[in-house]
């Protein structure tokens, strides 16, 4: 298990992840700090336009999956609704419970989905 979590590709995953999450803390900033976009709504717009962006990342320079299609691309998007919500949860915790700042909440719940994402965007590429 160990082995697998530090493989060559999994560091190539955390590497495009992290291209991935400037662009979503960036985006996430201007849609609720900026055009103060509640912060659930921009959670989710945040996330449509980051999946959409990793995927061709991840298919290009990690799973070097050039063959994927459609298909893939739609079973890539549903496999990240789990770590939206799982993100959204964290988030709405961060916030309402612990009554951290907007940022530092954002930057918790995005971190908290990063293996988990892996796993399932491995799984979909590799078959």
């Amino acid at each position: 298990m160990i082995k697998n979590i530090f493989s060559k590709q999994y560091l190539k995953y955390c590497v495009v992840g992290t291209i991935g999450g400037i662009i979503e803390l960036a985006l996430f900033y201007l849609l609720n700090d900026i055009m103060h976009i509640n912060y659930l709504v921009a959670n989710v717009v945040t996330f449509i336009v980051t999946v959409t962006i990793l995927y061709f990342l991840n298919k290009k320079f990690v799973y070097k999956a050039e063959n994927m299609d459609n298909v893939g691309f739609i079973m890539f998007f549903v496999s990240r609704i789990v770590g939206l919500v799982i993100d959204s949860i964290v988030l709405t915790v961060c916030l309402k419970i612990f009554m951290f700042p907007i940022f530092i909440s954002k930057f918790i719940s995005s971190s908290s989905t990063t293996y988990i994402n892996y796993c399932l965007v491995k799984f979909i590429f590799n078959n």
